[in-house]
């Protein structure tokens, strides 16, 4: 029983790591975006 609910928290955790990573594209992209936007619009 440990062993399935050991996974369950290793599969947590590489949810939480994939989402800090798109969360960091994410911020990325829109920060390039907006600099992008900035030197159009300048």
């Amino acid at each position: 029983m440990s062993h399935g609910r050991r996974t369950t928290k290793m599969k947590n955790n590489v949810w939480q790591t994939i989402l800090k990573v798109i969360i960091a594209v994410a911020s990325a992209v829109l920060g390039a975006l907006g600099a992008t936007a900035t030197q159009a619009l300048g």
